[in-house]
C-alpha cells in the first residue's frame, strides 16, 4: 500500500507541478524542492485515501456477510 501511495503521489506531484506552473516561478533547485514537496503531499494524501477506503470496504464486506447469513436463516 505504501509503494502504491508513493507511485500515486508521484503522479499527483506531476499534475500539481504542471498545473501551478512551477517550472517558471522558481530556479532549478527551487523546482526540485517544490516537486519533492508536491510528491510528499501527494503520497500522504493517497495513503490516507487508501487507508480510509480499506476501512470502509472491510465494513461493507462484514455487512454483506451478515445480510447473507440473515437471508439464509430467514428462508428456512
Amino acid at each position: 500500500m505504501e509503494l502504491i501511495s508513493v507511485g500515486l503521489g508521484f503522479v499527483i506531484a506531476i499534475i500539481l507541478y504542471s498545473l501551478f506552473g512551477s517550472t517558471q516561478k522558481y530556479g532549478s533547485s527551487g523546482c526540485i524542492l517544490t516537486f519533492m514537496v508536491y510528491w510528499a503531499i501527494g503520497a500522504v494524501c493517497s495513503f490516507f485515501i487508501f487507508l480510509i477506503a480499506g476501512f470502509l470496504i472491510k465494513w461493507v464486506v462484514i455487512i454483506l456477510i451478515i445480510l447473507f447469513l440473515v437471508s439464509r436463516f430467514k428462508s428456512r
